[in-house]
């Protein structure tokens, strides 16, 4: 979606009146030339850049700067201030759902452009003492880790050491994602605090004076904040340290509750926006249900037993993490909190053999062994650590996807949840009254009560916070935004999915980094029937990557057991597990798709239905009809034997019919076809794929007359080579009055028909 530069918070003022920043979102521009002068607040490496955080004057606010690792021409050090030039661009919105919005990511961060600079000038260097301190150990530790650690590790040992999770590997990060884990990915927070305790017990213990083991473990902790890039999780837990040691000062109780909450509020104060990051949310979430729910039940039973404290702080977590995991994840995990437990002590001692080897590193240099026994040990314990997780991940209930449930499901989860806290603040009060008059004693009956009143409201939350289905007679169609390509996803009233066509000329990987995504997103764990219209590139690509290479020719084989599989749920493989692939019937069509690759040879192209491994292929012809439910049905109207002069007009073209409704789809059929549609009868649908990406060869007025679309989409690429969609073809369709979206502009187009005759459209950009 756009971001609002007007109404976020930090937004210099400057960006409230006209200017060329204004101007690259109002045209979309992908990159503008200028200068950046500021100060460089930290910088790191990751690949082949160097990423720098600025902070420019009042007309640019705090820029994200990428630098050439191989550019040496000077050196750059927090607090110097810098003239660069290069390139100003915008980070990448989310224009599909389920995508990770890097926009708004920054946005909540204070940063609101990105700079691909080739040239950096030292204007002044830096006079803090302490910020060149930190980098330099930084600088220290990491060259540290290239040095004696495996390749393999350096990645994650910086961003266990440093907070530099940029580098980590993919695999974990995909895998601790799954099972809810993403905090141990950094654990910065963690280990603020952790030295910042220890040094503060270790002084007070042996030396007796409270203020030097105060201010020096404030100071280690503030150090090692600085360290760590100074991180939100890092700098709420310094905060926290601040409270726990100066409570202890002055003689007071100190409540972990509160001092977070203390700390949390501080943050926002500074910048509201963080509250939108997932991580704060999940923040959030441990207070109210360590600090709220926990504690109201606990109320109600007057003491602790042991073993139900354990289950009620599990459980209490769960209640208030699981609204959280299903809008971030769209999905949840039955082992977040035990693995959490377990994952979180073998972090720790990781977390010291990786200081250990990174100090020895740094101060011994080359010429030592000891930083590699440090960092070899620590190799087996990331081995461990990764293989508990890869295990935890195949076991059932690791992923239990939901997508992400509607507003007002949230609403009401809360709501009960809400209740649950209530009920039991009225029973504590009705208790502490008896207790007074009667010596009231709690019995195991209100322990059971406690119990399964709690784990009916998490099972309630599991089973209520899922994506809304299709209701009774309706539809959904959501032209995802793949570039210059076309791909469509359908849900239908009764839980089926259909993928009709899935390629782009423009983006690669679309099948990870756009279908699954919304897949997830829409809470559909497996795609009943893929529909393609035509062997171009711009159209099964995405489906291509599907199969590996097989046979003499190197051409992609369509067989289910050559399915590549993913870490991420729900994974490329189970999601095309034993689907059925429409094709045209006929040939020329289908000698298309065996030179693309998506076929084999002609005694492998005709399979009906799952066998020996292979996918049901069905080849369907202009006439015929197929049911998908009761409500739902596909009609093919073309291609049919009749030679045609243009591949293109080989497309499978379709009338899709559910409830009162309709929508056809087109492919990439010329105005020749149209015709011969319309004199065949060709009637009303209310939902029009508009051909060919909107060329100008397409869309005739005939045919636009005779459909007259309610709704019409073009998918198609920004700025693509084409000129899609052409002028005429956008006059055409305006006077036939639709209502005209297009992906390059809206992003991705979702489409709900209701049974009442009711429709809803939303877009990824807003």
């Amino acid at each position: 979606m756009f971001f609002n530069w007007e109404t976020a918070r930090g937004t210099p003022a400057e960006f409230s009146s006209p200017s060329f920043f204004q101007k690259m979102i109002q045209d979309e521009s992908e990159f503008v030339s200028g200068e950046l002068e500021g100060e460089v607040l930290w910088l790191l490496e990751s690949g082949e850049k160097t990423v720098i955080r600025c902070r420019g004057d009042a007309s640019f606010g705090q820029v994200m700067v990428y630098l050439p690792v191989s550019f040496q021409d000077c050196v750059l050090r927090p607090g110097d201030r810098v003239h660069f030039t290069g390139s100003f661009f915008l980070f990448e919105d989310a224009d599909n759902p389920g995508v990770f919005d890097v926009r708004e990511y920054y946005a909540n961060l204070g940063y609101y452009l990105a700079m691909s600079a080739d040239s950096a000038e030292v204007l002044s260097e830096s006079r803090d003492f302490v910020r060149k301190t930190a980098f330099e150990i930084t600088k220290g530790l990491s060259r540290s880790i290239d040095t004696f650690a495996e390749e393999s590790d350096r990645g994650t040992f910086k961003g266990i050491l440093l907070g530099n999770t940029r580098d980590t590997d993919e695999s974990l990060k995909e895998d601790s994602m799954l099972l809810g884990l993403s905090y141990l990915i950094s654990s910065s927070g963690f280990f603020v605090s952790l030295i910042g305790m220890t040094v503060y017990r270790l002084l007070r213990n042996k030396t007796g004076k409270e203020s030097i083991a105060i201010i020096l473990s404030l100071s280690l902790a503030a150090l090692y904040t600085l360290i760590c890039g100074f991180s939100a999780s890092s700098v709420r837990a310094l905060l926290i340290l601040f409270v726990r040691v100066f409570a202890s000062k002055m003689g007071r109780v100190f409540d972990l509750l509160s001092a977070a909450a203390f700390a949390l509020i501080l943050m926002l104060l500074e910048r509201p926006t963080l509250l939108n990051l997932p991580a704060v949310q999940f923040y959030l979430a441990v207070i109210i249900g360590s600090g709220v729910i926990a504690p109201s039940v606990q109320g109600f039973l007057f003491y602790k037993k042991r073993y139900f404290t354990v289950f009620l702080y599990a459980v209490s977590m769960q209640i208030s993490l699981l609204p959280m995991a299903v809008l971030s994840r769209y999905g949840y995990s039955l082992y977040t909190l035990p693995s959490g437990f377990i994952l979180s002590s073998v972090r720790i001692f990781l977390w010291v053999l990786v200081l250990l080897g990174g100090g020895s590193g740094a101060v011994a240099g080359g010429f030592s062994q000891i930083p590699k026994f440090f960092f070899g040990a620590g190799h087996y314990v990331l081995e461990g650590e990764k293989g508990l997780i890869t295990l935890l991940s195949k076991l059932p209930g690791a992923f239990i996807l939901t997508g992400k449930p509607d507003t007002w499901r949230l609403i009401v989860y809360g709501a009960v949840v809400f209740g649950m806290i209530l009920v039991y603040r009225l029973l504590f009060r009705m208790q502490k009254k008896r207790s007074e008059e009667n010596e009231y004693k709690i019995t195991n009956r209100d322990y059971l009560f406690s119990g399964a009143a709690l784990a009916m409201t998490l099972v309630f939350g599991m089973f209520f916070l899922h994506a809304e289905p299709v209701q009774k007679g309706g539809a959904e169609i959501t032209a995802l935004s793949v570039g210059q390509g076309d791909c469509f996803l359908v849900r239908t009233d009764s839980g089926e999915s259909l993928l009709i066509d899935c390629g782009s000329s423009t983006e690669k990987a679309i099948l990870e980094e756009t279908v699954l995504p919304a897949l997830r997103y829409f809470g559909i764990k497996k795609v009943d029937a893929v529909v393609l219209s035509h062997a171009d590139n711009d159209h099964i690509s995405g489906i291509l990557s599907l199969f590996s290479k097989t046979g003499s020719s190197g051409s992609g084989a369509l067989l289910t057991d050559t399915l590549k599989t993913s870490a991420l749920q729900p994974s490329a493989g189970s999601v095309f597990k034993d689907t059925v692939f429409l094709l045209s019937g006929n040939e020329a069509a289908q000698e298309a798709f065996l030179e693309a690759g998506l076929l084999t040879d002609e005694d492998s192209i005709n399979v009906e239905s799952d066998s020996a491994g292979s996918p049901a292929v069905l080849f369907v012809n202009a006439g015929e009809e197929l049911s998908l439910s009761e409500t739902t049905s596909l009609l093919v109207l073309s291609p049919d034997d009749f030679p045609y002069s243009d591949d293109n007009d080989l497309s499978l073209t379709f009338l899709l019919r559910f409830g009162g409704h309709s929508a056809l789809f087109t492919g990439d059929i010329s105005a020749s076809t149209e015709e011969k549609l319309v004199q065949n009868g060709i009637g009303h649908a209310d939902y029009l794929k508009v051909s060919h990406h909107g060329s100008k060869y397409a869309s005739s007025e005939d045919f636009l007359a005779a459909v007259s679309p309610e709704i019409a989409v073009i998918s198609v690429g920004k700025r693509n080579s084409y000129g899609h969609p052409h002028r005429e073809t956008l006059a055409r369709l305006k006077d036939c009055g639709a209502a005209l979206f297009s992906t390059s502009e809206s992003g991705a187009v979702t489409v709900r028909f209701y049974a009442n005759g009711k429709v809803k459209i939303e877009t990824g950009k807003r």
